[in-house]
């Protein structure tokens, strides 16, 4: 497929890069493309006349990178053309990364992570920024380099069980406030 630069802004492969960098509300160069060999790619470069009305309609991707996007072109005194792409979706976004490798279960401090600009696939999981993963739990290993997803973290254990915790009852206008053991761990939020 054909990958990278959106070419010409006027082009129709600068038109679609343009529509999809503005739905995803990055900037046109934060955006990469890559369209299937079996579409019509010298189409995609043609720049339409300016008489002619274009017409950019990206599809439902339901968390696809791949998309398909419809392209209509009216000319006067013309039949529309209309073409449907398959579209692979790059965008440039800033991620949290581990800097070594961590093990599951770890807590997760600032050493281990830096922030870093990198190419994540549209509808692909999203990643974390630092305040979200530091002191969290790797509910999986995590290599060094690997972009740190909300899939990849819990909330810390805060609660082993048999830890005396305070245990705060309300109904209507009255309050218990008394000591138990905990029958089992709790994470910070349960």
């Amino acid at each position: 497929g054909v990958v990278g630069s959106a070419g010409s802004p006027q082009s129709i492969k600068g038109r679609i890069a343009l529509r999809l960098a503005g739905l995803c509300g990055v900037e046109a160069d934060q955006i990469r493309l890559s369209f299937d060999r079996s579409n019509s790619l010298a189409f995609l470069d043609v720049e339409p006349d300016p008489a002619c009305q274009v017409l950019i309609m990206p599809g439902a991707s339901a968390g696809s990178a791949r998309i398909p996007v419809r392209v209509e072109i009216s000319r006067p005194g013309a039949p529309v053309d209309i073409r449907v792409f398959s579209v692979s979706v790059e965008i440039q976004r800033t991620v949290t990364v581990a800097t070594a490798a961590i093990d599951r279960g770890s807590l997760i401090s600032e050493d281990m992570l830096t922030s870093e600009q990198r190419w994540v696939a549209m509808g692909g999981e999203a990643t974390l920024a630092p305040e979200r993963v530091l002191g969290a739990n790797a509910k999986r290993k995590i290599d060094v380099g690997r972009p740190i997803t909300g899939g990849d973290i819990q909330p810390p254990v805060v609660v082993q069980r048999g830890d005396l915790v305070r245990v705060q009852v309300t109904s209507g206008g009255i309050t218990i406030n008394t000591q138990a053991r905990a029958l089992n761990q709790a994470r910070d939020g349960e």
